[in-house]
């Protein structure tokens, strides 16, 4: 069965590097297990097993690195859409995928709940400085659904009178 947070991510950010992926992991097993085989054999080439197996363990490194710098570029391109805030947003891209996204409203002391439900009405207290806000997901199609980032945009948009108060905005699934 098709992992249904794959399929979601898929949707929302199209963009898929897997063919590639797939070459460079097929010549790093091809040059290990060369290198592997050389190894077995008698000077020099036992040597050049070495270094195939240096070279694959060294490309191994660097296409992984360059993998954490894909993953950060598109986490921050995603990042985007929600615009400049004063606090931290945590849990984005998870949010995005959850099947009953939950936005929670952090602040940094204790305001009157009255000034926080007056810009998010619905919210529920899980503390006395968190605020839970449920954002219906909508359908991203293929019978998924995730997180409504248009919502999460206007929710955002809505807590700029009291952004000095929030301390952080946690996106999560319940």
């Amino acid at each position: 069965m098709a992992d249904p947070r794959r399929a979601k991510l898929a949707i929302i950010d199209p963009h898929t590097d897997l063919p590639v992926d797939l070459a460079k992991s097929a010549v790093v097993v091809g040059l290990m297990i060369a290198g592997i085989v050389l190894r077995f054999e008698p000077m020099p080439t036992k040597m050049a097993g070495a270094a195939f197996i240096f070279v694959s363990v060294l490309l191994l490194v660097i296409w992984g690195k360059g993998l954490d710098r894909r993953r950060e570029r598109r986490e921050r391109a995603l990042r985007a859409k929600l615009g400049d805030r004063p606090y931290p947003i945590r849990g984005y891209v998870d949010w995005l995928v959850a099947d009953r996204p939950v936005t929670a409203v952090k602040l940094k002391r204790d305001i009157d709940h009255a000034s926080l439900d007056s810009v998010t009405p619905g919210a529920t207290w899980s503390d006395a400085r968190t605020a839970i806000v449920a954002i219906p997901p909508k359908s991203l199609g293929n019978g998924l659904v995730g997180g409504d980032d248009a919502a999460l945009v206007e929710l955002l948009d809505r807590l700029a009178p009291i952004a000095d108060h929030v301390d952080e905005i946690e996106l999560r699934n319940e």
